[in-house]
């Protein structure tokens, strides 16, 4: 089954932030609500996912409808999520405010061998991204969804790059896997309470200076998936595709 088809139509609005960085929290709902997962432990989904369609469980109102795609947008969709089920990198960008910075990341997912995701992001319409996009890209419906791709594509590791006392280093020996998803926060607010407890691990940039206390979203994201690559190219696993 394909899960790209699984984008939101429920009513959740993205959370906005008022600055370019990576830390705090917003919003509730996930597969795993009311478990806390140890740092790094293998994702533990035994739920089956349902063939359900975008449409379902939402009313159809102009605030919620999301439209049906176009064959055009299916195949982009469908091809970017067969290469992510190859590779098994996935970077997943929810929460995400503004466009340039969705865009931002799309490339940086490119260069660095990863498949970008978006995860409940109605907002950003797939034919005016396309246009725009550097690179491919697919979609899915939430959270949960999310975690049900996952586990069916057996990527075990989902890291949040964000700044919290549990969080590894991007130095650090045996941080990173081979097949593995990477999940930025929002610009102000950062990672959601249901994208934390989505995440078995977070990953965290050091900064020896007091000149900032976080990065912009997409130059955050840049140096996790830089380390990545550097990582894997150093025989960490395959780089080939």
């Amino acid at each position: 089954m394909s899960f790209f088809a699984l984008e939101s139509s429920s009513a959740q609005s993205d959370a906005a932030g008022a600055a370019d960085n990576t830390s705090r929290d917003t919003d509730t709902s996930s597969l795993l609500e009311g478990r806390s997962l140890p740092t790094n432990q293998p994702i533990e989904d035994n739920s089956q996912p349902a063939p359900v369609s975008i449409f379902e469980g939402a009313e159809n109102t102009a605030e919620n409808h999301y439209p049906e795609p176009t064959p055009e947008e299916l195949a982009f969709c469908s091809q970017a999520e067969a290469q992510a089920a190859q590779s098994g990198r996935v970077l997943v960008i929810t929460n995400i405010s503004k466009l340039p910075n969705i865009t931002q990341l799309i490339l940086l997912a490119k260069a660095n061998l990863f498949i970008p995701v978006l995860v409940n992001m109605k907002k950003t319409d797939t034919a005016s991204l396309m246009d725009r996009s550097p690179g491919p890209f697919f979609r899915l419906k939430d959270i949960t969804s999310l975690k049900q791709w996952l586990h069916a594509n057996d990527v075990k590791l989902m890291l949040g790059i964000e700044i919290m006392e549990t969080a590894k280093s991007v130095h650090d020996k045996g941080v990173f896997q081979a097949r593995m998803a990477l999940m930025p926060g929002n610009e102000g607010t950062g990672l959601s309470p249901a994208q934390k407890a989505a995440c078995n691990g977070y990953i965290i940039i050091p900064q020896y200076g007091t000149a900032t206390a976080s990065l912009n979203v997409h130059v955050a994201t840049c140096v996790v998936l830089y380390r990545y690559t550097c990582w894997l190219a150093g025989g960490g696993g395959s780089i080939e595709e």
